[in-house]
């Protein structure tokens, strides 16, 4: 399952890379462009209880097992509390 999530930042990183390549991106803005997902993600687990994402995981992955459906649950906690409480620079 990880690798399905991690190839998603990839392709988003090789699509920015090629946008480069063709002109149509500074490789400045290309960087800027590559700090959203995080930004997306950390709108999301601010607005989303851990419940509700978990189930949102659930539903688009139907074959998830319930042990790592409580590690998402853990995980999106984990990452609500960075996101309310980290010190923006």
């Amino acid at each position: 399952m990880g690798k399905k999530y991690s190839l998603l930042l990839k392709e988003y990183e090789k699509r920015l890379k090629e946008r480069v390549a063709r002109g149509e991106l500074k490789e400045k803005a290309a960087k800027v462009y590559f700090e959203a997902p995080s930004r997306i993600l950390e709108a999301i687990v601010k607005e989303m209880p851990p419940d509700k994402i978990a189930g949102i995981v659930k539903k688009t992955d139907t074959n998830i097992t319930r042990g790592y459906l409580d590690i998402i649950k853990r995980a999106a906690r984990h990452l609500r509390e960075i996101a309310f409480f980290r010190v923006r620079k």
